[in-house]
């Protein structure tokens, strides 16, 4: 399929917990991935079964809920960071020299 993402290109990826293999909980095919925490950013990758379940008033882990609800500029920082990432080629921003940032 033209321009279709697999979960282990997704930037969050870099951050997932338990392997691409099959699903955390289930052992399924994963399709999807599940922010456990978005500062820093960590995420397992699950089935979109469990990834349902997880969401649902009985989650099967708690370990699975995230730490804090999604941030509201979450989407702007992670677009930036990709930014800078590229052009520095660092996944850290605290990493990148103050006057590089700048004279973007």
């Amino acid at each position: 399929m033209t321009g279709h993402v697999t979960i282990r290109d997704r930037r969050a990826a870099k951050y997932a917990r338990g392997g691409f293999d099959e699903c955390y909980l289930c052992s399924d095919e994963p399709t999807q991935l599940h922010h456990t925490s978005y500062r820093p950013e960590e995420v397992v990758v699950v089935c979109s079964s469990c990834h349902a379940s997880i969401h649902s008033n009985d989650p099967p882990d708690d370990s699975l809920v995230p730490d804090t609800s999604r941030p509201e500029d979450y989407e702007k920082v992670r677009r930036e960071e990709e930014r800078l990432e590229g052009v520095f080629g660092r996944s850290d921003p605290s990493n990148y020299p103050e006057k590089e940032v700048e004279e973007l």
